[in-house]
């Protein structure tokens, strides 16, 4: 997260509490796409997170966390 977090789109997608966005379909319309960030991390520390299960991993969690000059 800490290397993808170096990309100005992932960073601004990823800190936003909402996005909407409009791609070209494979058969060339444009379609919109709007998604919300219901993480309950989600705040002005925790920039961009992400948690979720599998059979597999078991609870999961991969996140961003910047305070001043520190990140994580």
């Amino acid at each position: 997260m800490n290397y993808a977090m170096k990309f100005d789109l992932i960073k601004e997608v990823a800190g936003k509490s909402s996005h909407t966005c409009t791609v070209m379909t494979w058969d060339h319309y444009p379609r919109k796409f709007y998604w919300e960030n219901t993480n309950k991390l989600f705040n002005e520390y925790f920039k961009a997170a992400k948690t979720g299960t599998t059979l597999s991993a078991g609870p999961c969690l991969v996140s961003h966390f910047e305070c001043g000059p520190y990140q994580a």
